[in-house]
C-alpha cells in the first residue's frame, strides 16, 4: 500500500476512509491481525521477487505501475525470512 500511496494518493485515501483507517500503517497493522506475518527463507523470497519480476500480467495490475526495486521493497518487508 505504500507503494501506490506515492502513485495514487487519493486512491489509497479513499480505501483507507472506507475501512476507517489513518494511514498505510494502519492498513498494514490490519493485515498482520487478520492473516500474521509469512516466514521464508531467503532463497524463497527471492524467488518469489523474481518471479514476480518478470510478470508483467501482474505488475500491470499495480496502479500506477512498479518498479523491480518496489517489488524487491515489498517482499522484503512482506516476509519474515528464517
Amino acid at each position: 500500500m505504500e507503494i501506490c500511496e506515492k502513485k495514487v494518493p487519493e486512491d489509497v485515501k479513499r480505501i483507507l476512509t472506507l475501512l476507517g483507517l489513518e494511514s498505510t500503517a494502519d492498513f498494514a497493522a490490519m493485515l498482520e491481525r487478520l492473516i500474521g506475518k509469512c516466514k521464508v527463507t531467503r532463497e524463497m523470497r527471492d524467488k518469489f521477487a523474481a518471479a514476480m519480476k518478470v510478470n508483467r500480467s501482474k505488475l500491470d495490475l499495480v496502479p500506477g505501475g512498479i518498479t523491480p526495486e518496489e517489488v524487491d521493497y515489498i517482499y522484503e518487508k512482506s516476509l519474515i525470512v528464517e
